[in-house]
């Protein structure tokens, strides 16, 4: 019988942790909370184009699709500079042909929002950001 003391007793370390683990810690978690989509006004950029001496100017809006996105717009508020930086060199990448739009076809565009979201997604370490929206977009 002593030889089994040890043995009911690492069984009951493994099933108290277990059931913190999977129970009393899950509790707080929003797992069944529904997905929430909001806009974020993340301001106005001017940047070079690449290889040419035009300039573009554009306001973005993020769309975040998540279940707290009060805290990924509060993480995008918290570190602006990283935010401007992320964006003005995502766009600043991109060459004149890759922003223009060409006879109502806006897949240039819509490269220019996928990079952008991509590498706000990187920089930040999230996945929310899903879509980014050019409300004012020149090229001077």
């Amino acid at each position: 019988m002593k030889k089994m003391l040890p043995v009911v007793i690492a069984l009951v370390i493994v099933a108290a942790a277990a059931l913190y683990f999977f129970v009393i810690r899950g509790m707080g978690d929003d797992a069944d909370a529904p997905l929430q989509t909001v806009t974020f006004n993340a301001g106005t950029y001017t940047t070079n184009i690449k290889g040419s001496t035009k300039f573009l100017k554009s306001t973005l809006v993020l769309v975040i699709q998540s279940q707290k996105p009060d805290a990924v717009i509060e993480k995008l508020s918290a570190d602006s500079p990283l935010l401007r930086q992320t964006v003005t060199f995502a766009l600043s990448s991109l060459d004149d042909a890759q922003l223009r739009v060409v006879d109502d076809d806006q897949e240039n565009v819509d490269e220019a929002r996928q990079r952008v979201i991509d590498a706000i997604n990187e920089a930040f370490g999230l996945t929310e950001v899903t879509g980014a929206l050019f409300t004012d977009y020149i090229i001077s």
